[in-house]
């Protein structure tokens, strides 16, 4: 998976914010897992991404978390919450998301709104703060 994040990370899509190509292979580097999952609604077309990767090292770890904020800042602005290693936006074009890191792992959620995410962060047994 860290592989598909390089490549939407630097591919050119229209409307979606990419990192330059050294940054973000850089960010893919001490890669040490990852499991991820995404549900679709079809008839109201809602999504909802997981994703939950592993890292070698804290270094790894620590390239990876910035690779991530600045990604998401260039895709959604300027983060509403972030309290350490928990950041969030709310309202987004794709809904509320949140980027989290507790030690070699980070944890990023895309869901419609708030009642999904709230539930989705129960199911893996993690609290917003």
């Amino acid at each position: 998976m860290a592989f598909i994040l390089l490549l939407m990370m630097i591919l050119p899509v229209p409307h979606v914010m990419r990192l330059p190509p050294m940054i973000a292979r850089q960010a893919a580097a001490g890669w040490a897992g990852d499991a991820y999952a995404v549900y679709l609604e079809e008839a109201s077309s809602q999504l909802v991404l997981t994703f939950r990767s592993r890292w070698e090292t804290p270094t790894d770890a620590d390239e990876f978390w910035e690779a991530l904020l600045d990604y998401g800042e260039g895709r959604w602005g300027k983060a509403g919450k972030s309290e350490g290693g928990h950041v969030e936006w709310e309202d987004t074009p794709d809904g509320k998301v949140i980027i989290t890191r507790q030690g070699q792992e980070v944890l990023w959620v895309i869901t419609p709104d708030e009642v999904i995410m709230d539930s989705l962060l129960n199911i893996i047994n993690l609290t917003s703060p």
